[in-house]
């Protein structure tokens, strides 16, 4: 009892009770147990999801608590819902970010923070940037590196973030050294002055 869809598939996910199939064009969506050992019971027919988009890579999709986390044919960062309909492009905030650093090569929900991370590299694959979104306050943060850092793969280990740099693996800390200066800066629309 197979599923088909036309065209080639390029990613396979899992949101809700729902069985997602991505090609590069199309979003397509199925329910059912599947057969069984004994190959009892099977898959509904796939049914196209309105979208206009479809998935870029693979390696972009991660399931969140409000649904599953995507970069689209276009290149931009979407959200399918967990509770159905089409997606909904969420990452508008970090397109420049994705149009300098464009290739995903990991998507990551690191529980202990609810904090999905995209790992994206440049075209070269010899710079990175991190881009996170913020499950609980909404909201999206893009680290930058203090040198040249291409990223090949990263991972959640103990609820907190892995990435795989020049054959090293490198773990998100949970604490700084005291002698750590972190220098912030926040970017904000006009300010009015009161009275």
């Amino acid at each position: 009892v197979a599923v088909t869809i036309p065209g080639r598939i390029n990613g396979v996910a899992s949101v809700g009770q729902r069985g997602i199939l991505f090609t590069r064009e199309t979003i397509y969506q199925f329910s059912g147990d599947g057969p069984n050992d004994n190959g009892e019971g099977s898959y509904s027919q796939p049914i196209q999801v309105e979208s206009s988009v479809g998935l870029q890579d693979w390696r972009s999709l991660v399931e969140t608590p409000m649904g599953l986390m995507f970069q689209g044919s276009d290149g931009n960062l979407w959200l399918l819902p967990i509770q159905g309909g089409p997606p909904n492009q969420i990452g508008a905030a970090v397109e420049d970010t994705l149009t300098a650093y464009p290739t995903v090569t990991a998507a990551v929900l690191a529980q202990d923070e609810q904090l999905v991370s995209f790992t994206c590299n440049n075209s070269g694959g010899t710079d990175s940037r991190i881009v996170h979104f913020d499950l609980i306050a909404q909201t999206w943060i893009v680290d930058e590196f203090a040198s040249v850092t291409p990223i090949a793969a990263a991972c959640h280990y103990q609820g907190r973030l892995v990435y795989l740099s020049a054959g090293i693996a490198y773990k998100e800390r949970s604490t700084h050294p005291p002698a750590a200066y972190l220098e912030h800066s926040l970017t904000t629309g006009d300010h009015r002055p009161f009275g």
